[in-house]
């Protein structure tokens, strides 16, 4: 516990312990493949496809080629709609199954979500290590690991069959391994991690080319002819390594970055007043057959207050502007979402979450606060109690 702040040391323990509970609650007594019903643990919309994927690799032993916009009819019920997606984490999901003989899709979706479970602890170790390369004081690092522990897109997606979960962990490495190279240079073992990283993460989500920026900012501090051919050899690398995804892309769902064919047709519309709702919304507690309207927003404001308080805090500015690759992430990653919801209805806040220790740093604003680590549990867990409330009208 010597990283983090000893008079947070508390509520760091509740962070983590209330975290780890709600993880595993959820994980095990979430129905699989259920209806949205109000006031129920329902199962996420998009999870019985990610398990299909991973359930047709374990029967078949390859990969799903038919896919269908979840746009079509029937579409959630069929479950075909993310089969454009890469296929790491289905590998090792349907790997894991045939190991433990298991060999049915409700078997398989527990499987996924368990293991999203166990590679969430792996984002908190990743965010204590970005800490330490970026010399944070102890009540930061206290108060960024809060934010992971008890985030509601954290753990629902870390209690949920998808492969989001995993690409955290490599964009994690991504950015993090961004940030080393801008302080310590172009070094070949820190240029492999990246390339390592960046090609598994693309293997996992098309997500990470949104990462894939990052190094070039480095150039930005060093414009030697060694420094650009090092940067384009990464590139080249990464491109060569990840051939596969691209040709698969193109020849079976018509381009290399296939949206639409697990979105639909795209539609040209101005993000309004509803995209903000639902992506504060989504942002603070994702979990829509819970929401209670007006007693929603009450139990939300404390938290946005709280970011909006911190990410503003002198501490979280000056470390933004020394850290130019953080920066980056995090305007790169709000662009495309921006861009995105100019062409889908896609307002969840999951998708920022690319730049996820850029999100948890934003947190980090009011360590010296005698008090913002109690302050910082009682905002993360208030939007909770929406599981304790009875459903409208029950």
């Amino acid at each position: 516990m010597k990283l983090f702040a000893a008079q947070g040391a508390a509520s760091l323990s509740i962070a983590l312990t209330v975290g780890l509970i709600l993880r595993i609650y959820l994980a095990l007594g979430t129905p699989i493949g259920s209806a949205s019903v109000p006031g129920h643990l329902c199962s996420y919309n998009d999870e019985l496809a990610h398990g299909t994927y991973a359930y047709h690799l374990l029967q078949s032993g390859t990969l799903p080629l038919h896919v269908e916009s979840i746009q079509s009819a029937g579409a959630l019920d069929r479950g075909n709609f993310e089969n454009y997606q890469p296929p790491l984490y289905y590998l090792i999901l349907a790997g894991l199954c045939s190991t433990l003989d298991l060999s049915n899709l409700e078997q398989v979706i527990l499987a996924g979500r368990l293991i999203n479970c166990v590679l969430s602890l792996a984002m908190l170790a990743l965010f204590v290590v970005l800490s330490k390369e970026l010399a944070l004081n102890r009540g930061a690092v206290t108060l960024g690991f809060m934010f992971v522990s008890l985030s509601g897109v954290v753990i629902r997606f870390s209690s949920t069959a998808t492969n989001e979960v995993l690409f955290w962990v490599f964009a994690g490495l991504v950015i993090w391994t961004a940030v080393r190279i801008w302080h310590s240079g172009l070094q070949l073992s820190s240029l492999a991690v990246f390339v390592a990283a960046s090609v598994a993460a693309l293997y996992t989500k098309m997500s990470a080319i949104l990462l894939l920026p990052l190094l070039l900012v480095f150039l930005l501090k060093r414009r030697d002819t060694q420094t650009t051919v090092m940067t384009v050899a990464a590139y080249l690398t990464i491109l060569v390594l990840t051939l596969p995804i691209w040709f698969r892309n193109v020849h079976e769902f018509g381009s290399l970055i296939p949206l639409s064919a697990g979105f639909g047709v795209p539609t040209r519309a101005t993000p309004d007043v509803r995209f903000v709702a639902y992506a504060l919304r989504s942002f603070v507690f994702p979990w829509q057959e819970f929401w209670r309207g007006w007693l929603g927003v009450v139990t939300m404001l404390p938290f946005l207050i709280y970011l909006l308080l911190s990410s503003a805090g002198r501490a979280v500015v000056e470390t933004l502007i020394r850290q130019p690759v953080l920066l980056s992430a995090l305007l790169i990653t709000g662009l495309a979402f921006l861009w995105l919801n100019f062409r889908y209805d896609q307002a969840e806040a999951r998708y920022l979450f690319a730049a996820w220790p850029v999100l948890a740093l934003l947190f980090s604003g009011l360590p010296d606060r005698a008090r913002s680590a109690p302050i910082m549990l009682a905002v993360s867990l208030l939007p909770y109690i929406l599981f304790l409330l009875p459903a409208p009208g029950s």
